[in-house]
């Protein structure tokens, strides 16, 4: 399993690896994403129910999933960056299937996202890192 973190910062450039403890023995590190910080105020709660990797049965967890708002937003954002086909495939195929009834009910749930009225949402880009 790998577990990568993600974060929002100033500190390093976009795509840059962040150490906020480096020079203290802390080996933390997260992928500087612009607008990563929308994810955690536009998030749903999906729980997900899989088998342990200790065969010790089954084990449920509630996770925290990308609101629709902010999902188009880190894939607009990604794929203004990298210009890859998968960043535009992987919004068009979660629009189409959107639950409840594709581009309409995303169009929906945007609309009620409590970072609807975000500056980065609203101006339609990332601000400006102030090394």
């Amino acid at each position: 399993m790998k577990v990568e973190f993600l974060c929002d910062t100033d500190k390093v450039e976009a795509g840059r690896i962040y150490r906020p403890g480096q020079g203290t023995g802390s080996g933390f590190a997260a992928c500087n994403i612009p607008g990563a910080q929308l994810v955690t105020r536009d998030f749903i709660i999906v729980e997900v129910e899989a088998e342990r990797l200790d065969n010790g049965g089954l084990s449920k967890v509630n996770l925290r999933v990308a609101g629709i708002l902010a999902y188009v937003v880190l894939k607009v954002l990604a794929f203004q960056d990298r210009h890859g086909n998968k960043d535009a495939y992987d919004l068009i195929y979660t629009l189409v299937n959107y639950p409840g009834g594709g581009p309409p009910a995303a169009a929906r749930a945007a609309a009620t996202s409590p970072v609807r009225r975000d500056p980065q949402i609203v101006t339609g880009h990332r601000p400006m890192p102030s090394f």
